[in-house]
């Protein structure tokens, strides 16, 4: 993946920038490569660390999977810091609730690197993610090409939207609009929250919308990333 390889790339900056600091019984660099839940430490896990190691031989990650707690995201990074992390990776279960862990790793000299999801409130060295607008459009495009492959390119559409003025919904919005096709229902999810509420969130919006069309009376539902759509 070409995020992840740019990740790599991104945590090298961030620990010859501000010099390793290794344990106190290894000249080692580690890397705190801390994932929100299993979807992420499948996609991502794996590439990373193969990555990393092309990059840097001598580096070793220390890996953390949170199973969408909050909390045990925040021990396993506190764990990390006491290891002698060297740098933290943190793709957060919660943007706005990962703060504390970029503060504690501030206070400890540890630069962080915010990784597909930027944490909220708190300075972070490095954020490495996706080009949101462009996703949009992409998406946008693709599915009024299916659309109209199917003669249906007027839709009429349901929307899963990431919030009213996050750019990649708002790129889809308007791809949509210039394409010709008509928004039938609209419902935001915040990202800004753990994989199973998302989840929830996605399945209760398809169902208000399915009440309110009826099963047949939509032609496609646009969903912004994997998460929402499974």
């Amino acid at each position: 993946m070409l995020v992840v390889s740019l990740l790599a790339l991104a945590v090298l900056m961030a620990v010859n920038g501000c010099g390793s600091s290794g344990s106190a019984d290894s000249d080692e660099t580690k890397i705190a490569f801390l994932l929100p839940n299993d979807n992420a430490a499948q996609q991502d896990r794996d590439e990373f660390e193969k990555k990393a190691k092309g990059l840097c031989g001598e580096c070793k990650v220390l890996y953390g999977n949170a199973q969408d707690s909050v909390a045990r995201q925040e021990s396993q990074a506190e764990r990390a810091l006491a290891e002698g992390a060297d740098v933290l990776v943190v793709d957060p279960v919660d943007p706005a609730a990962a703060s504390p862990i970029a503060r504690k790793a501030r206070s400890a000299g540890v630069p962080v690197l915010s990784y597909d999801r930027l944490i909220q409130n708190a300075w972070v060295d490095y954020y490495v993610g996706f080009d949101r607008e462009t996703l949009g459009i992409l998406q946008a495009e693709y599915l009024l090409t299916e659309l109209e492959r199917e003669g249906k390119a007027k839709g009429p559409l349901v929307v899963l939207a990431l919030g009213p003025n996050e750019p990649q919904s708002v790129a889809v919005r308007k791809a949509l609009s210039s394409g010709g096709a008509k928004v039938a229902k609209e419902y935001d999810i915040s990202e800004s929250t753990p994989e199973a509420a998302t989840f929830s969130a996605a399945k209760r919006e398809v169902r208000r919308a399915i009440d309110a069309l009826g099963a047949s009376g939509f032609a496609a539902i646009l969903a912004p990333d994997d998460e929402i759509a499974a």
